[in-house]
């Protein structure tokens, strides 16, 4: 069996109205083998990527942490790429600049 993993990273940058940041358009890719194949792609209002994408899986389920908005954080299925939820964007709200999801291996003794 193959392990697949997914990664995202910016593939173009976005001009925006004079004396506003650039956005980024983000591509999402699936790795497996060694190859990278896009499978999606989600724009994000802000100039800089950070670490704002981990891949995880949920009980044998694919998904996300990402960030499209600099000021929140929200839920991506995958393969499909279905954003399923998450923080909505506030002027007030913190700029996550990496994601990480803990995991744990269950044992008998």
């Amino acid at each position: 069996m193959t392990d697949v993993k997914f990664i995202a990273r910016p593939i173009k940058e976005i001009e925006n109205a004079p004396n506003r940041w650039k956005s980024l358009e983000i591509g999402i890719f699936e790795v497996k083998s060694g190859k990278e194949k896009q499978i999606g792609a989600y724009s994000r209002n802000y100039g800089s990527f950070f670490n704002t994408f981990f891949h995880f899986k949920k009980d044998g389920q694919d998904f996300a942490l990402y960030s499209p908005n600099y000021t929140g954080t929200r839920v991506m299925e995958l393969p499909s790429c279905k954003d399923i939820g998450g923080e909505e964007p506030s002027s007030a709200g913190f700029c996550p600049v990496d994601f990480y999801v803990p995991t744990f291996a269950e044992f008998e003794y």
